[in-house]
């Protein structure tokens, strides 16, 4: 998680820490947009999130709130 923390300083990612209702915990990224659905930038964003976090063991990344954010939460 620290390497995700790290790499997602570095390109300037809004994100916080969060703690699932079951006790899990993980980060949540902010990837909101303007306008009734989400231009082609967001998707960019989603998917070099979900590959970054792909490279690393242990972690999965899953889209929230109509692709407003991400959720990267360990397994």
């Amino acid at each position: 998680m620290k390497n995700l923390i790290n790499w997602l300083l570095a390109k300037g990612y809004q994100f916080k820490p969060v703690t699932m209702t079951d006790g899990r915990v993980g980060i949540m990224i902010d990837t909101n947009y303007d306008g009734a659905y989400p231009p082609k930038e967001v998707y960019q964003m989603h998917g070099e999130i979900i590959k970054k976090v792909s490279r690393l063991k242990g972690l999965r990344a899953e889209s929230r709130g109509f692709d407003t954010a991400m959720l990267v939460t360990l397994k």
